[in-house]
């Protein structure tokens, strides 16, 4: 079903509004915010972020903390509470962001609404800055990892979205710090990856096999058995043994195979180090 074209015209309307919105509070904040240029060089950050408007946890912080002093000659807000109460509520409330920053919102805000409005914004800007701050120091033994085709690499990369995600909500809840989240990634990812190395160089047939079995079955090195277990490729400069079988069906079951079954099989197996 297509859409009508007076619907993708209000949907492109609504995203432009945001795009505007999202670029006004941006030009609010620059320069006023300690550490905002620095987030917003973030690589996922996109043209809407922070033109929905208000979130209601920010809205209910302003109502907390604000209220007109007179509204008819249009003096603005007045803050209610000492610097440390406020402190207090925005560390509560905001545990991933520096309640010095909060205030700055606060002093350059007119109104309540203002100031919800660039604390949401802020806010979200933070947290996709933190995510991919996250998800390159979970990365990043990845990358260095010479081991691993690109293939690999994207899977791995993939199961630390969920890593990252886990470190980040901890952040929210206020569990931990945002360098404490960083120092525990940081070691984490570097135990497992020197790990993941060791299991590479172990498992070497079952993360090479495919380029392993196409080199087997040429015509020239490929053995003209029914079934075999391991196989010889003369001058090659990587790891020489091969397929498992050339029946995929019967050679699975060499993995289900006893210990005193798969002991037969020594005197027909050669082993060399190199």
């Amino acid at each position: 079903m297509s859409i009508p074209p007076s619907v993708r015209a209000q949907e492109a309307r609504e995203r432009q509004a945001r795009i505007n919105k999202a670029r006004a509070i941006r030009n609010d904040l620059s320069g006023k915010i300690d550490g905002f240029e620095e987030l917003t060089k973030t690589r996922s950050l996109n043209n809407e972020v922070g033109g929905s408007g208000p979130s209601q946890k920010a809205l209910d912080l302003a109502d907390g903390f604000y209220k007109f002093k007179d509204p008819v000659r249009k003096k603005g807000l007045t803050g209610i509470g000492s610097f440390e109460e406020r402190e207090a509520a925005f560390s509560q409330e905001y545990p991933n962001l520096l309640p010095s920053q909060i205030e700055q919102i606060a002093n350059i805000s007119a109104n309540k609404t203002q100031f919800a409005e660039r604390l949401t914004a802020y806010d979200q800007i933070q947290q996709i800055a933190l995510r991919d701050n996250l998800t390159d120091i979970a990365n990043k033994p990845i990358d260095d990892n010479k081991q691993l085709n690109e293939e690999q690499k994207k899977q791995l990369k993939k199961q630390n979205d969920s890593l990252v995600n886990d470190e980040i909500q901890k952040v929210l809840r206020g569990e931990k710090s945002v360098e404490e989240v960083k120092k525990d990634l940081e070691s984490y990812v570097s135990n497992e990856y020197a790990k993941a190395a060791k299991f590479v160089h172990q498992n070497y047939l079952l993360v090479n096999s495919n380029e392993i079995n196409k080199k087997l079955r040429d015509s020239k090195t490929y053995p003209p058995y029914k079934k075999t277990l391991v196989s010889r490729v003369d001058n090659s400069s990587g790891n020489p043994l091969g397929i498992y079988s050339s029946d995929k069906e019967q050679g699975s079951l060499l993995l289900n195979f006893k210990t005193q079954q798969l002991s037969l099989l020594v005197p027909h197996m050669r082993f060399y180090k190199i």
